[in-house]
């Protein structure tokens, strides 16, 4: 998993302008004092907050950061969260991680989709608690929640999301596994503060670890490579099958070099590609230029013969799990990769059966179509 920010700087910085923007709630969330600012310190995100008055209802003060990457919610999102430790008698003061499909100046207030999950300290200063709620069509349902002693750590919490469910871990320990009925695949991430109380608030978050998708500008052949490469790497059947290397890694590879380095293992290149164009300036919107490239991805299952199976069977076996991978990852693949459309496999024979030891071969030929962009 890639670490998106773990949030290094000095003191009173504003959080990396490559990767946040900072943003205010408005209309009554809109009540922030001044001096409440997002910054960092002591290596953390800062989320340093005051309400100008304390009514009833209460007015709010919110505010915080949105990441500029989008991300897609079938990954890990991990980060540490917690808030100041000063005794205050209040209840209210909130410190959430939200997965949002759009942009906003304050989606709690203004979107109608998000997962959202909050840390909320308590009105006894004794507990806090933690819930997780999901908002479709502007109709909130609260999933799951749960609560402990408040103290002075630094808690990691990991939101992992599938097509199905939302699983919440707390220092490693699971906490929640609830089905959230999405709709949406793809996401940015928030972190928001909030308090109705007149006194200073900080809410703290750290080590930010999630896979942010790749822009259009690093569109290229590479980065189809890796698409087909980490979907294959990550898919259960093909895990089973191939084992790992004597590197602890599973062998699937880019280059058909690398096979002498295991068997069985799964081999990525590209053998042809051709450039695309209707017209000069036909794929221009003003803020990209595209070309469409189509390409031959040759994809190769290499095996040899053990003693709990023949080379020949493996080899088949393997093909299968490709072809069942690539069909069911085309949404990923259109995600990580820029991969507009992939054709069925062309399948050819390269077995070596004279070979000492028998290679067994078989390569799976994908037509691959993908966009690559010129700011």
């Amino acid at each position: 998993m890639t670490v998106y920010d773990n949030f290094m700087g000095n003191n009173g910085n504003s959080p990396n302008a490559d990767k946040w923007r900072g943003w205010q709630g408005t209309g009554d969330y809109g009540y922030i004092a001044d001096g409440s600012k997002v910054d960092i310190q002591n290596n953390m995100l800062r989320i340093h907050l005051k309400c100008t008055y304390e009514s009833s209802p209460p007015k709010e003060a919110s505010m915080g950061v949105r990441s500029l990457s989008k991300f897609t919610f079938q990954q890990t999102f991990k980060f540490k969260a917690d808030w100041n430790t000063i005794p205050t008698a209040y209840r209210g003061i909130y410190n959430e991680f939200i997965l949002c499909p759009t942009v906003a100046d304050d989606p709690v207030r203004t979107e109608t989709d998000f997962l959202w999950v909050k840390i909320v300290k308590s009105a006894n200063v004794v507990y806090r608690y933690i819930e997780v709620w999901k908002r479709s069509g502007g109709s909130d349902t609260k999933l799951a929640s749960w609560s402990f002693e408040f103290d002075d750590a630094m808690h990691q919490y990991e939101v992992i999301i599938d097509e199905t469910n939302v699983t919440v871990k707390q220092d490693g320990t699971e906490k929640c596994q609830v089905a959230h009925g999405l709709s949406f695949t793809e996401v940015f991430i928030y972190f928001r503060g909030q308090t109705h109380h007149a006194n200073w608030d900080d809410n703290y978050s750290d080590d930010v670890e999630a896979s942010p998708l790749p822009s259009l500008l690093d569109s290229s052949i590479k980065q189809v490579k890796i698409a087909i490469i980490d979907l294959l790497k990550n898919d259960l059947g093909i895990q089973q099958i191939l084992g790992t290397d004597p590197d602890g890694n599973v062998p699937v590879y880019h280059g058909f070099e690398k096979h002498r380095l295991h068997k069985p293992c799964i081999t990525v290149m590209d053998v042809s590609e051709n450039g695309e164009v209707a017209a000069l300036n036909d794929g221009f919107d003003e803020e990209y230029s595209y070309e469409w490239y189509n390409t031959v991805i040759q994809i190769d299952c290499w095996a040899v013969d053990t003693s709990a199976k023949m080379g020949l069977e493996l080899r088949d076996e393997i093909s299968d799990k490709i072809k069942k991978a690539i069909l069911s990852g085309k949404n990923t693949l259109r995600a990580n990769g820029w991969i507009q459309q992939i054709s069925d496999a062309v399948v050819v024979l390269l077995d070596e059966p004279d070979a000492k030891p028998p290679l067994w071969r078989k390569a799976l030929r994908y037509r691959v179509f993908y966009i690559i962009a010129s700011s």
